[in-house]
């Protein structure tokens, strides 16, 4: 649990500062954003607990992560689906065809919308979802799981220029919004 915390939310908050030193907003105005941040940098784990409850609760992980929150053991049922995530690879958020259609829909949060809480969310929300491939990446020298259901097949070098793209995405979406 807190190699996964710490991992995520050093990314947020070193990419939120940066975001916050460029735009010079060092006021109590611009905490909203970081709110956002929290909130986008934790949404996208939820995708484990609807595999847990809804997709494969009759997988033995996800009986035993459904009995330890059921047991109020929130901190051990985090660390199990934390040393479990490779299992599951049937995820809906952590797919690189959800990637693309989040990318579109926080391209029009971030241009049509005034609130803060919002833009930081989704920003964060991307940014969680390049960290995760990045750690598949370094953990497993792969992450084909995040291309099983993309309408078409990429070789391993344009599947590093997509994440290369995605990341040139956030920084985009991050300084110009």
């Amino acid at each position: 649990m807190k190699k996964d915390l710490l991992t995520h939310f050093g990314f947020l908050l070193g990419f939120f500062a940066l975001i916050t030193l460029f735009k010079g907003r060092f006021e109590l105005a611009f905490i909203p954003f970081w709110i956002g941040g929290i909130i986008g940098t934790l949404l996208p784990d939820v995708d484990h607990l609807l595999y847990v409850y809804f997709f494969r609760p009759q997988e033995t992980t996800s009986q035993k992560v459904t009995t330890l929150i059921a047991d109020n053991k929130y901190k051990e049922s985090w660390d199990m689906m934390a040393s479990t995530r490779l299992q599951r690879t049937n995820l809906i958020f952590h797919t690189s065809s959800f990637q693309v259609a989040f990318l579109v829909f926080a391209f029009l949060v971030i241009t049509s919308t005034i609130s803060l809480v919002a833009k930081g969310t989704v920003i964060a929300f991307v940014l969680h979802l390049i960290v995760d491939q990045l750690v598949d990446y370094i953990e497993t020298k792969s992450y084909d799981s995040w291309f099983t259901r993309f309408p078409i097949i990429l070789t391993e070098i344009q599947k590093k220029w997509y994440l290369v793209g995605n990341v040139v995405i956030l920084l985009v979406f991050g300084f110009l919004f």
